[in-house]
């Protein structure tokens, strides 16, 4: 899906957004879909309820239990 969105020419994002995700993947700084994927699914199977409702960054430090090692 990131190459699809990054391929130029094709109209599926804005060229300012196009951009941004482009630079991100040559600069590397990419993340790698564990990182945050541990997270999301650690509070999706015993998340506390205290949470919920919540915007949260996946690096939120109240979420560093769910977070696989990097």
């Amino acid at each position: 899906m990131q190459e699809r969105l990054r391929s130029q020419g094709d109209g599926v994002m804005d060229a300012n957004e196009l951009v941004k995700f482009t630079s991100a993947h040559t600069e590397g700084r990419l993340l790698a879909p564990e990182l945050p994927g541990s997270v999301i699914a650690g509070l999706a199977l015993g998340g506390p309820k205290e949470l919920s409702g919540e915007y949260l960054d996946w690096a939120d430090e109240r979420l560093a239990k769910y977070k696989v090692s990097s």
